[in-house]
């Protein structure tokens, strides 16, 4: 029952507010033009206060572990090398590849991470995920910005180094983890009139979010991508976890820093996912229909998960 109502917890918001962004749609209140310019907003400015302050608060000295970290590395650059090897031979529309790619290795750990393992272990317990966050979020946000640059529409496949580094580099979410990361190993302390609306706005990000990402859903779109969003939701939730969960526990991994994994590598696609597509000519649409799909199926995935970890006594 706790495992339960611990993935509630943590799903059933984000579907509450995609259900609002529907309503908001059909109520008229948001328009196609209108939705796309709030998402330029906060693609350029909320997300990247929500990840300045997930990695400025973090604290990378407290629970260093460098089995986690190398590991979560490792798993990582096996998974991208996998995707831009097969991918792209399973599809057509390179606008689709990114996001599929993205959809596959980029989970929402930014509110999941924290909030599942402090859920589980209490307060305090938090130190290792909060490493993650700091390293894993830019990490996948240069990867994310290289893949939408590669295989942008028109761009054959081949993107010019020069232009490349400019995408990464004026990339507000890079911005954003790049200058907390600056502060953090700098030793810099901001004063609370800065911190304090910096802070403000990056609770607008993750709502605002799921909000416009319910507003753009289509039900056609749903019918016309099933295909792509069935292996796709597959290779998310079910195949990645189990593979990388079942080696952790090989590897000998327990409770806080096996539950670290588990989060990343289990969590639904993340949101701000939808966001950079639609504003760096992908396929928003698809973007938008996976991190809702890995929404919904996260529910039974991590109460799944979860259940049996405690089950065997690896959590």
């Amino acid at each position: 029952m706790d495992s339960f109502l611990l993935a509630l917890s943590v799903v059933l918001p984000m579907l509450i507010m995609m259900s609002v962004g529907v309503l908001t749609r059909r109520a008229g209140l948001v328009d196609a033009h209108s939705a796309k310019k709030m998402d330029g907003l906060n693609f350029r400015l909320f997300l990247p206060c929500l990840l300045f302050v997930n990695i400025y608060q973090s604290d990378l000295a407290h629970d260093f572990s460098v089995r986690v970290v190398l590991y979560v590395l490792a798993s990582f650059f096996v998974l991208m090398s996998l995707l831009f090897l097969i991918v792209p031979r399973l599809m057509k529309r390179p606008e689709q590849i990114s996001v599929v790619c993205q959809a596959i290795f980029r989970g929402n750990f930014v509110i999941f991470g924290l909030t599942v393992t402090e859920y589980i272990y209490g307060p305090g317990s938090t130190g290792t995920a909060s490493l993650l966050s700091a390293i894993v979020v830019p990490l996948m946000n240069v990867t994310a910005v290289i893949l939408l640059e590669y295989f942008r529409p028109g761009g054959g496949g081949h993107v010019e180094p020069k232009k490349l580094v400019m995408g990464v580099v004026k990339n507000p979410l890079i911005l954003g983890c790049v200058l907390a990361l600056a502060a953090v190993l700098l030793g810099i302390n901001l004063p609370d009139m800065i911190f304090s609306p910096i802070q403000s706005m990056s609770r607008v990000a993750t709502p605002l979010a799921f909000v416009l990402l319910g507003a753009t859903l289509s039900l056609d779109g749903f019918r016309r991508n099933k295909t792509i969003l069935a292996w796709t939701v597959f290779m998310r939730m079910i195949i990645v976890p189990a593979v990388t969960i079942v080696t952790a526990i090989l590897l000998g991994f327990r409770n806080v820093e096996l539950a670290s994994i588990m989060v990343l590598f289990s969590a639904p696609t993340a949101v701000s996912s939808f966001s950079m597509a639609q504003q760096m000519g992908a396929d928003g649409e698809l973007a938008a229909q996976l991190v809702a799909l890995t929404a919904v199926f996260a529910l039974p995935t991590i109460f799944t998960i979860t259940f049996l970890l405690r089950l065997l006594g690896y959590l």
